[in-house]
């Protein structure tokens, strides 16, 4: 009864307002922003080290204003056309297939640079354990596997000013891989349209990055057993010699830029990374080949609506 009362004297209200030509207010959602992209890069890396190879990438990112910030939610993607056969695998192929979807939320701070928070869920679709040979008793081998976590949970918080280069400082904690990283990084655009190159643009950026991991791939005791799996002077009994945990990495990107329109465009470009570790560090070794240093090759379609 209450009910039904109350909704009679808001409809007589609002009738009368309009009999007598008073002005409701009406309620407005805030413009809500779309961004899409997907691309294609002949490496995949990730924290400075590589995890694939000829990976396809998409991610998709909506968001809305309210609070005097931006609020957003959206979802990463990554897959390997082409699995990695490291040599410590028998033979087995590996990817590190994932989708990620995060939320966050941003805010300006003073007008000069803008705060930003939110979380990651990491979800590995095949991922394989890591084995080991053992050789049991004399003249017999016995199996040993390290299953990897296939999803991971992170909170990230950055940084990002308002001046020139845009600097951006992130710092994220990964709970189930107990993993640090802090990544610094810049970027700056120049119009050629002054080259005569009409809509065209060149991206620069570069980033130097830290990162410690406790327990990596979520394996357990990853250092004692994972670690253990070899080295390349001695595949089979050896020790990876370099078992530090924490590590420094640096990149650098250029992309030359093709703006179709105001809600498109397209990029192509290649990439430089480099970490600080050797070539029997885990990063390297397990699915790097040994590489510490990789130049690839990437591009991508972007629309923003």
């Amino acid at each position: 009864m209450k009910k039904t009362a109350v909704s009679l004297t808001l409809a007589g209200v609002l009738g009368f307002g309009a009999l007598h030509g008073l002005e409701v207010p009406a309620f407005q959602m805030p413009p809500l922003t779309v961004d899409a992209k997907i691309g294609f890069n002949t490496e995949y890396v990730n924290h400075g080290r590589r995890e694939g190879e000829k990976c396809i990438q998409m991610a998709v990112e909506t968001g809305l204003d309210f609070g005097g910030g931006h609020g957003y939610i959206g979802a990463t993607s990554a897959l390997m056309l082409a699995d990695s056969i490291p040599w410590w695998s028998h033979g087995r192929a590996l990817s590190m297939n994932n989708i990620s979807p995060y939320i966050g939320y941003s805010h300006d701070l003073a007008n000069c640079c803008v705060l930003d928070i939110g979380y990651t869920a990491h979800l590995y679709t095949n991922v394989k354990p890591f084995e080991r040979w053992l050789n049991m008793n004399d003249g017999w081998w016995g199996e040993q596997l390290y299953p990897i976590d296939d999803n991971s949970n992170e909170f990230y918080i950055g940084v990002t000013a308002d001046v020139v280069c845009s600097p951006k400082l992130y710092l994220a904690y990964d709970f189930n891989r107990k993993e640090f990283d802090l990544v610094g990084s810049i970027r700056y655009g120049y119009d050629l349209t002054a080259c005569g190159l009409n809509n065209f643009s060149l991206e620069g950026k570069a980033h130097v990055g830290y990162d410690y991991a406790k327990r990596p791939f979520g394996v357990k005791n990853f250092f004692k057993d994972v670690a253990g799996i070899g080295s390349f002077d001695n595949p089979i009994e050896g020790r990876f010699r370099d078992q530090c945990k924490d590590y420094f990495y640096f990149g650098l990107g250029a992309d030359l830029v093709y703006k179709y329109n105001e809600q498109s465009n397209v990029r192509i470009g290649a990439r430089y990374e480099v970490n600080s570790t050797s070539k029997n560090h885990w990063n390297n070794a397990l699915f790097g080949g040994g590489h510490k240093g990789l130049i690839w090759f990437s591009s991508a379609v972007e629309f923003s609506f």
